[in-house]
């Protein structure tokens, strides 16, 4: 998969939150670059355990929406009142180029 995506993240978990969601999922082998958003993003509301297993993909160039990373997310983000969520985090590639999008 390959996600050019100008207005959101390039992967997005997210769930209703009420009731408290649980998910099992692999995000495997992905090439996502150019997001508005992180490319992979971990909601806050979608996460009251269960396991996420993120392995061999590729997450560069993302999080084009200002020019600091002060509080943007980077090239993945998870939230932090992701209760319980286990995440298995292996075998990934991130990269963000100087100059690239609105970073200087």
């Amino acid at each position: 998969v390959v996600r050019d995506n100008t207005t959101s993240a390039g992967i997005n978990i997210t769930g209703s939150g009420t009731p408290a969601s649980t998910l099992t999922a692999d995000i495997y082998g992905n090439i996502v670059t150019g997001c508005y958003k992180p490319g992979l993003n971990i909601d806050r509301q979608s996460n009251h355990g269960g396991t996420l297993r993120v392995c061999n993909n590729t997450f560069y160039d993302n999080n084009q929406r200002s020019g600091s990373w002060t509080g943007a997310g980077g090239e993945v983000m998870v939230h932090s009142d992701s209760d319980g969520m286990q995440v298995a985090f292996s075998n990934n590639l991130l990269a963000h180029h100087p100059g690239s999008g609105s970073r200087t």
